[in-house]
């Protein structure tokens, strides 16, 4: 294991990971069902609870107005999309999938479009063009396969609550998706304080930010209060038709969108447990899992957060650049103040804007912690849609695993996950030479910096 992570090879170093402490769950007993079959329909039963319908009449005809205002004005977009898709952009596409990869549910890998004949690429821009003009989409396009994954190997692996799901979509819509990216690059841009789903842009550089911000408070004596809220669920909990209305307002053309409300209307899972496949579902809320398009999808409906925020004119701020609000995870929203009032205002204007987009904060997991150089006590609860957040002496940083500790300067306690990662590596690596004992404190030491960095 450290030889392959020193020599940075992925692949190899995840197999013998899992080859020391993966559980086998090929022959567990879900929730009292034996049979391939029972334990397959019983997550199908247990993800299906997630996906409700939020899209009331209301909602719908919220964004049917938006549609209606959008039919004359993106019609010349429309045009340059369909007239867009060239064998040159599919190949473009093409060379973006990801190989090595599941066929699922169709049959089909990267690797056989990336080895087939050329020609494939011309039938393949014949009917793209097609599916763009008719705004009609396969039904096949809609069909996923969801595989049943352990979140917690120390839990109760009996429970389905205790697994995610992981849904494998057709290689040939992850093509379109990919075209779709290309095409609408401009309009899925988003706040530039938006570092989850992006190219080239993560974790450090959130973390950078987050300390920068913090430190140029602290220096000149400031405090800074620190909120990290939960969305629940916020995934699989979008509102479909709210979703397409972000899309118009984000100027992507109405051409692409009617083409994604199609596709929506027909998307159906059904869960993999070995060799068995329950039953077909429908999904009514989410974006769609296993999709290239997705995250970037996700990005805009929730970019709405920011623009509110930065309106609202509190928050952290370094000259006139806003710095009060970052976004990473699917789920997590990090809010800096230099006031606790002001605090108080970007949690309401979040819970304002949560509510406009049907989504419901997770309070129980939502934190405040306050970086000060002074003795900061006694600090009022914050409230967030009338629930009551406390402070606490440290927040767990959920972009890395790392804890921000209350103190008079920022400090990332990674003690908690390096613990974690020697308990693992010593049972890899038995202390029986000191050649072992060197090996793994020069693995711990990479992993180390690798987090603080």
């Amino acid at each position: 294991m450290y030889s392959h992570f020193i020599n940075k090879r992925i692949l190899e170093f995840w197999k013998t990971w899992n080859s020391k402490f993966r559980k086998n769950t090929s022959k567990q007993v879900i929730n009292g069902h034996v049979s391939d079959m029972g334990i397959a329909n019983e997550f199908a039963t247990y993800f299906k609870q997630v996906f409700h319908s939020s899209n009331d009449q209301e909602t719908c005809d919220e964004y049917l107005c938006k549609h209606k205002e959008c039919i004359n004005e993106n019609l010349c977009a429309s045009y340059k999309c369909t007239e867009g898709v060239t064998v040159e952009l599919l190949d473009k596409c093409m060379q973006k999938l990801n190989l090595g990869k599941a066929c699922e549910p169709d049959d089909l890998c990267a690797e056989h479009l990336l080895y087939s004949h050329p020609i494939l690429f011309k039938h393949l821009q014949v009917l793209f063009k097609l599916i763009l003009c008719h705004r009609y989409v396969p039904n096949s396009f809609g069909i996923g396969v969801t595989m049943s994954l352990i979140k917690d190997k120390t839990g109760n692996v009996n429970d389905v609550s205790y697994y995610r799901g992981i849904t494998l979509s057709p290689v040939i819509s992850k093509l379109f998706e990919l075209m779709i990216m290309l095409l609408c690059n401009d309009s899925l841009q988003t706040d530039s304080l938006q570092f989850g789903f992006k190219d080239k842009i993560g974790t450090a550089d959130a973390i950078f930010i987050m300390k920068s911000a913090i430190n140029h408070f602290t220096d000149k004596g400031s405090s800074v209060y620190i909120a990290s809220l939960d969305i629940r669920k916020a995934f699989d909990k979008v509102s479909h038709f709210k979703m397409y209305k972000s899309l118009l307002d984000a100027g992507v053309p109405i051409i692409i969108v009617d083409v994604l409300c199609n596709w929506y209307n027909k998307l159906h899972y059904a869960v993999r447990w070995n060799n068995a496949l329950s039953a077909q579902f429908s999904v009514f809320s989410g974006v769609r899992q296993g999709s290239c398009l997705s995250p970037a999808i996700f990005n805009v409906f929730m970019n709405v957060f920011i623009k509110q925020l930065k309106q609202l004119g509190v928050g952290c701020y370094i000259s006139s650049l806003f710095l009060g609000c970052i976004l990473h995870a699917d789920d997590n929203i990090l809010l800096l103040s230099p006031s606790v009032i002001g605090l108080q205002a970007m949690l309401d204007k979040c819970a304002e804007v949560a509510k406009v987009l049907l989504l419901k904060f997770n309070v129980e997991k939502s934190r405040c912690v306050v970086i000060s150089t002074k003795c900061a006590s006694n600090i009022t609860p914050m409230n967030l849609c009338g629930n009551t957040v406390e402070w606490l002496d440290s927040i767990k940083y959920v972009y890395l695993g790392v804890y921000l500790q209350r103190r008079s300067f920022i400090k990332f306690d990674i003690n908690h996950t390096k613990r974690a990662f020697y308990a693992a590596c010593n049972t890899t690596f038995p202390h029986g030479s000191r050649a072992d004992e060197i090996a793994l404190l020069n693995l711990q030491e990479t992993f180390s910096l690798s987090v603080i960095m």
